[in-house]
């Protein structure tokens, strides 16, 4: 008898350290690293590709952007809004992206005060953060996929766009 409590405490604990490793591996987090423009574009194409429909694109401190990567930038937000939900961008200035992207429905823009303008800019789509530096010549994109941080990341948004003006 004292043989099978032990076997069944045994047991108890081995489903105990699959349960949790099923947790685990449930809130799996990743961060990948995507180079280039091609880079860039891969890493937010994931992201929609991963979206879910009614999840918001909110893009924060948004920088005048390489030329070459406006019109990617358009062709992916009317895509979003068109599929998926809405967009809120906050900009760091008046740019040709600004001014693409403020005509497409479904979107909202702002504009950031000085203080607050930064050269990288952060995107959150779902569970996914892109920060990115798409202007100047080294061009870079850091998927993360982790929940709190997207939403540690939207608070900061949603700060930020109820004192924006515009």
């Amino acid at each position: 008898e004292e043989n099978l409590k032990r076997q069944m405490d045994k047991a108890q604990e081995v489903v105990r350290s699959l349960e949790l490793k099923q947790k685990l591996a449930a809130q799996q987090n990743n961060a990948t690293v995507y180079m280039g423009i091609k880079g860039i574009k891969t890493a937010f194409l994931r992201t929609m590709q991963e979206a879910k429909k009614g999840d918001r694109y909110i893009g924060l401190f948004i920088p005048r952007v390489d030329d070459r990567l406006v019109p990617f930038f358009e062709d992916f937000t009317k895509e979003f809004c068109r599929t998926i939900g809405k967009t809120q961008m906050l900009f760091n200035e008046p740019s040709p992206e600004l001014d693409a992207i403020r005509k497409i429905k479904g979107v909202e823009v702002k504009l950031l005060s000085e203080q607050f303008r930064v050269p990288t800019e952060v995107c959150i789509i779902g569970d996914n953060v892109l920060i990115s530096t798409t202007a100047g010549t080294n061009f870079m994109s850091i998927l993360i996929k982790n929940r709190e941080m997207a939403d540690s990341f939207r608070k900061h948004f949603e700060l930020l766009w109820k004192i924006s003006n515009w």
